[in-house]
């Protein structure tokens, strides 16, 4: 059976800061012979403290927020502008 996915970014967010690691699917490119490729990666999103989130697996990270970027907004607002960024789909387990 097919896993159920979520775009629900407030509601991901809100589970990482209480300490959860979440499961989730983003998109990536690369190119081959001057194609671009889009392709799908398993990965997974923790919250280490405000303004540390990592989203990537493997030692391959896709996406952060880190706390360099705290003048650019809200910790919030940032994460899920780069869910956005990678269309990722993470997999609710409640």
């Amino acid at each position: 059976m097919p896993y159920k996915l979520s775009k629900d970014y407030r509601r991901l967010f809100a589970q990482i800061s209480k300490g959860e690691i979440a499961a989730a699917y983003v998109d990536y490119t690369f190119s081959v012979d001057s194609e671009v490729c889009v392709c799908r990666d398993i990965c997974d999103i923790k919250r280490h403290e405000p303004y540390r989130i990592n989203i990537g697996i493997r030692g391959m990270c896709y996406g952060h927020v880190y706390s360099y970027m705290q003048k650019d907004g809200d910790e919030e607002v940032l994460f899920i502008r780069e869910c956005q960024r990678l269309n990722l789909e993470w997999i609710p387990i409640n």
